[in-house]
């Protein structure tokens, strides 16, 4: 199962989304260290794939192969439930005795396709060194009109459950000279790092299979979806959410409602029209749609290692795939600087990703992200709004706020850092009058917590905040 190296068509593909509950909310900035990356490259270089084949046992148990032999490069889809063969694939399968016994509407970026549900199969997947690992009883979706490009299919989540899988970037270190596919591996341990290893938490989402046809059709095979937690900048605003993990996706997707939640409707007209930097047909299960591609500022996914990474100048697609997904976190993150060492650069931001899913049945999981050592550098980043410096935003903030607007010098003398690093709220690049109707919403939003989830404060002591420091401006303390 050994197969040649090079880089596959970059058709934009997104694969396998169903539906899970994700929140969409402002947020103020948290204190903590953070990692900036760099900018993003917009697309991916390449995506996981892997090698299968597929065995009828039967026969007394003894395999007999139904191939496919020529047409057997899948996509390895961390947002996909199930495992589904398409085109040639499905020709050549067929043409061995493959069986299908019923339909499923499975769901994807484009709406709902009939699929076949096979017959019980023994299935065989392989990364880049060639090494088997079988899945039994595998019940396969397969639809042979279907075409998703350079892959004949994708093996989603079911491979990955109970194991690691890692996705090596280093494998273009030699640039143009040595370009190949990257590398996948699968592995019952997660492997050694690079010393600079931080991992990011998931959790594991399930969700029913709605597309069976008759309530006796046998089901395919399924498993759940990683999501991460996800905060978006853009200008002075924050949306902080939880976002599908997708390697079948070549950029990143956030929905109509984040995208106004971030004001990314400059205007303010209900679209995105002038706003869009340009569309791009988006292609996967269900067909085709189009999506306006828009700026934002910098992404940045929290780590168990209490350090935030940060990619900046985002290109991403806004897109309701449904009503409940707030954005897909792609592939273009995790491969990004490496189309500059292409071009004779210095390496990418990551050198590896191990998705450790050997929980899985705990329902969680993990991101284990090596990163570029010269891009590991922490900065800190103060959280917006904690006058005095205990890590949350609530009342006993206001005495300091009141200080630093009144009497700069006793603030830093008192707290050992300027008022402007938590009060600027309003990123001006000063600390002044205009801050303190951000503040009071602040607080009004719960403080710490994001916006419409904790209980707002009671009206009166915010009206009082507000009419206190108004009169100190009226009367020339501000």
């Amino acid at each position: 199962m050994q197969r040649s190296r090079r880089i596959g068509s970059l058709a934009l593909l997104f694969v396998g989304l169903d539906a899970v509950l994700l929140t969409c909310g402002s947020q103020p900035a948290r204190a903590g260290y953070r990692v900036e990356l760099g900018p993003s490259d917009g697309l991916a270089l390449d995506q996981p794939r892997v090698a299968i084949e597929v065995f009828d046992v039967s026969n007394s148990g003894v395999p007999s192969s139904l191939g496919p032999g020529l047409y057997n490069t899948l996509l390895l889809d961390t947002a996909s439930n199930s495992i589904i063969v398409v085109g040639g694939a499905v020709t050549e399968l067929a043409g061995a005795g493959y069986q299908t016994v019923a339909i499923y509407d499975e769901q994807g970026v484009a709406g709902f396709t009939p699929m076949g549900v096979s017959r019980p199969y023994a299935f065989d997947f392989a990364g880049s060194s060639g090494i088997r690992h079988r899945l039994s009883d595998v019940r396969l979706l397969s639809n042979g009109q279907l075409n998703f490009g350079s892959f004949n299919g994708i093996v989603g989540m079911p491979a990955m459950v109970g194991r690691t899988t890692t996705m090596d970037m280093t494998v273009w270190s030699g640039g143009l000279l040595d370009l190949g596919f990257l590398d996948v591996a699968f592995s019952s341990e997660v492997p050694p790092g690079n010393g600079h290893r931080y991992t990011v938490p998931l959790t594991l989402v399930d969700f029913p299979q709605v597309g069976q046809r008759h309530p006796t059709d046998p089901l395919p095979i399924w498993a759940p979806l990683p999501a991460a937690d996800v905060t978006l900048h853009h200008g002075p605003r924050q949306v902080h959410s939880r976002f599908l993990v997708d390697t079948g996706a070549q950029l990143s997707v956030i929905s109509s409602a984040a995208a106004f939640a971030l004001g990314l409707d400059a205007n303010g007209n209900g679209s995105f029209e002038e706003e869009k930097m340009y569309d791009l047909p988006v292609g996967g299960v269900g067909g085709e749609v189009i999506a306006p591609i828009l700026a934002v500022d910098a992404l940045a996914v929290g780590t168990d290692d209490n350090v935030d990474l940060l990619w900046t100048d985002l290109a991403v697609a806004v897109l309701d795939i449904d009503s409940s997904i707030a954005g897909v976190l792609g592939m273009e993150l995790l491969t990004s600087g490496w189309f500059g060492r292409l071009l004779g650069g210095e390496n990418g931001y990551i050198d590896r990703v191990h998705f450790d899913f050997r929980q899985a049945d705990q329902m969680t999981g993990a991101m284990l992200l090596d990163i570029n050592p010269t891009l590991d550098i922490m900065t800190y980043v103060p959280r917006l709004g904690d006058m005095d410096l205990d890590e949350d935003v609530d009342f006993d903030d206001i005495p300091g706020f009141v200080l630093g607007l009144t009497n700069p010098s006793a603030y830093l003398n008192q707290y050992g850092m300027s008022a402007a690093l938590h009060g600027d709220l309003d990123q001006s690049g000063s600390f002044d009058f205009d801050d303190i109707q951000p503040f009071v919403a602040l607080l009004s939003a719960g403080g710490s917590a994001r916006a419409g989830v904790q209980p707002v404060p009671e009206p009166a002591p915010l009206w009082l905040l507000t009419a206190g420091l108004a009169m100190l401006w009226l009367h020339g303390r501000i």
